[in-house]
């Protein structure tokens, strides 16, 4: 009797059969898994490892969000890294989308500790330039050939966006969807977009100045053979030229993609922003 009870007292959390384990962990959250769960034991830890579906979609912005819920009132910076290292140190291969937040403020290592371990990512919304150089970005882009679906937020309206497309559009061939905010779209942003991006499908422009003219617009929107839809909403007082500058733009894309042999548009919306509402929500 005496060794029984010694035995049971120096059992321990690791002894848990497995499957138990695993059914508890399914009652956990994805960030309490990697901040919490993971700091328990190795078979824990091994526990979070194996459930592979889980992390298919790292989102690091639900992750502050959700330590900002839990936790109100702390600083959760340390948190929210831990997760990020554990997600991507247990994800790894399995990360197919990777969804950065503008408070994170990735930098080159964060982005390099991605890189280096999500060889398989498909899609990625990242804020730049945070703490993100665009030499670090391109490294990136070098690793994830197989993108197909990216997400820009620009942090100023005074960076070019076509350094950046031209890095994409040379490293990642399988682009299909490319949505990207708060910049100044020119005659030089549409041809590095038609040049290098020739299978993209889906062009969305949020929030953005558009300085390019209709004529511009028509010619880039007609070369692309795989575009089907393209959602656009613009600053209503930095713009040249004007919305109603665009009422004929569908006919006449229309127009110069048959002339080039081509299907026309499924879906063409172009906007205010201050005006729209398919611009406050993110998922539109």
């Amino acid at each position: 009797m005496t060794n029984t009870s010694n035995s049971r007292s120096t059992s321990n959390w690791s002894d848990l059969p497995f499957d138990l384990l695993l059914y508890i962990i399914s009652m956990v959250s994805l960030t309490d898994k990697l901040t919490v769960i993971t700091e328990v034991c190795k078979s824990w830890r091994a526990a979070v490892a194996s459930d592979m579906e889980s992390f298919k979609t790292l989102d690091i912005r639900k992750m502050r969000q959700y330590l900002e819920l839990s936790k109100p009132g702390v600083h959760n910076f340390p948190q929210l890294t831990l997760a990020y290292v554990r997600a991507l140190e247990l994800g790894g291969s399995n990360v197919t989308k990777l969804v950065f937040d503008a408070q994170f403020q990735v930098s080159d290592n964060d982005l390099q500790y991605a890189y280096e371990r999500c060889p398989n990512l498909r899609e990625l919304a990242i804020t730049f330039p945070n703490k993100t150089t665009s030499v670090e970005l391109k490294k990136a882009f070098q690793f994830w050939p197989n993108l197909e679906s990216l997400s820009i937020e620009f942090t100023t309206y005074f960076h070019p966006p076509e350094t950046i497309f031209h890095i994409v559009g040379i490293h990642c061939l399988n682009l299909r969807t490319l949505e990207f905010s708060c910049c100044v779209i020119n005659k030089a942003t549409l041809h590095t977009i038609t040049d290098l991006m020739p299978r993209l499908k889906v062009l969305r422009v949020r929030r953005s100045m558009v300085m390019a003219y209709v004529d511009d617009v028509v010619e880039s929107f007609s070369k692309m053979p795989s575009l089907e839809e393209v959602y656009v909403s613009i600053l209503k007082y930095s713009t040249v030229p004007k919305l109603p500058d665009y009422q004929d733009l569908p006919a006449k894309i229309e127009e110069g993609r048959s002339r080039n042999g081509l299907s026309g548009l499924r879906v063409f919306h172009a906007c205010y922003c201050e005006e729209c509402k398919c611009d406050l929500d993110p998922e539109t």
